[in-house]
């Protein structure tokens, strides 16, 4: 049976004490990869993911490094590859179909576009094409997201282009919600292949840091879990939906509102974009909720737009607004932070 991009599983919530985690966010995926690499049978592959060979001597261990020493401590299950994005794909691919948990690193997101062909045309297919007697445990990992200066060619945010493809689980991490909590889920998708859009703000940042007391942070009860940050009231003046690094930034925005404009809002942060839980809407909306559906890449046939169809299905006299970005993401950092999406700009459609 194929995956369905749109669940009704009933969702409960359940309050989480962030202040207990105090790592970042790379450490915490260097963890969660080291446990798949002690329990399960796995391989690692990907651009100048070791920590060093004969090639390059000087300490690597990923251009974000998340892999770190794996390499020594897992010899010959932790492999660099040439920087070909749509052969290694196609490698893993095959590793995968051996029976091997397989995890691929891309360097930056930007190039997963010349892993579409390998992912859209022969892993998603595999296990349904074999009726379902073909397993396909492949994982791609890539830095995703903006807001680092890096320009318009390591900066994009590409997920739209994976979601809708069936068979494909599309996971984007955040800051809060710990990556050993997703990855966890991720060894249960045996079938089929998973793609983690890992954001590069999260990588340098601690679950628990800026936390507000005043706030309650809630996780579903969902595989891949979505955050709930809110105040214990029954009325709320606006809903913020995002993924990935805006969750950070529409903290900022909820926490200006609330200081300075006495506005209630909660946010809603999903870890699983390939997919869409209808009573999740259902239970976190109103009729009459002004809601605000942000996103790094363009907001135009995007995830955004589905969700914003699927409310719009749910509630008629819902009021929901998408932001996104729709230009080339200049070189200038400065010139990056006036395009993408801010905490100024978030706060401007809110009021009006």
């Amino acid at each position: 049976m194929s995956q369905s991009k749109i669940s009704t599983d009933t969702i409960d919530w359940s309050e989480i004490d962030l202040s207990v985690e105090d790592r970042r966010g790379n450490e915490l995926i260097y963890q969660s990869l080291k446990t798949f690499l002690e329990n399960e049978n796995t391989f690692l592959l990907g651009e100048d993911i070791e920590t060093s060979n004969e090639y390059n001597p000087g300490e690597y261990g990923g251009a974000f490094k998340v892999t770190r020493d794996l390499s020594l401590l897992f010899k010959d299950l932790v492999r660099n590859t040439p920087i070909s994005e749509q052969s290694i794909t196609g490698v893993a691919t095959g590793i995968a179909v051996s029976g091997i948990r397989t995890f691929l690193e891309i360097m930056f997101g930007d190039f997963m576009t010349l892993t579409l062909d390998q992912v859209l045309q022969h892993a998603s297919k595999f296990h349904r094409m074999y009726n379902n007697k073909v397993k396909v445990p492949l994982v791609i990992r890539t830095p995703m997201g903006g807001y680092r200066g890096y320009g318009p060619t390591h900066s994009q945010s590409l997920e739209r282009f994976f979601l809708g493809v069936p068979d494909l689980t599309v996971i984007s991490l955040n800051h809060r919600v710990s990556p050993q909590i997703l990855y966890k889920g991720i060894a249960t998708v045996n079938d089929t292949p998973v793609i983690v859009m890992e954001n590069k703000i999260a990588y340098t940042t601690k679950i628990n840091q800026n936390l507000n007391e005043t706030w309650v942070y809630k996780l579903s009860n969902q595989k891949f879990p979505t955050l709930k940050i809110e105040v214990q009231k029954d009325e709320y003046d606006y809903v913020i939906m995002c993924y990935g690094g805006l969750l950070k930034i529409a903290e900022e925005a909820m926490q200006t509102l609330f200081y300075e404009e006495e506005l209630v809002g909660k946010v809603l942060c999903f870890s699983e974009l390939s997919s869409i839980n209808i009573e999740l809407l259902r239970s976190e909306l109103q009729e009459n909720s002004k809601v605000l559906i942000i996103e790094e890449g363009s907001a135009y046939s995007s995830w955004s737009s589905e969700i914003a169809y699927q409310i719009g299905y749910l509630f008629s006299n819902s009021k929901v607004t998408k932001m996104g970005n729709e230009n080339v993401i200049p070189c200038s950092l400065q010139a990056e932070l006036n395009t993408l999406p801010s905490v100024k700009s978030i706060i401007s459609l809110i009021l009006n």
